[in-house]
């Protein structure tokens, strides 16, 4: 019954636009040239940076100065 429906999705408001069929992961996003380029699954997989982490979760980012500090400390090189 879903067989050739697809399923439109634009994460930022029409900009970047992808297409996949329905019940499916894989994608393909809309080129420059007009043209549907398929999106390897691999990309959907990439977890998202550390530092970027650290912004969405404050508490993240003020265990992440802790460790530096105690690092630091461990291996002597706090300035007095």
């Amino acid at each position: 019954m879903t067989q050739g429906v697809w399923i439109y999705e634009s994460p930022d408001r029409g900009k970047t636009v992808t297409r996949r069929k329905a019940g499916m992961m894989n994608k393909e996003i809309k080129g420059l040239n007009a043209d549907w380029v398929v999106v390897d699954d691999i990309f959907a997989r990439i977890p998202p940076s550390e530092e970027s982490i650290r912004e969405k979760y404050p508490a993240v980012q003020e265990a992440w100065d802790n460790y530096q500090i105690l690092l630091k400390l461990a291996m002597g090189a706090v300035d007095e």
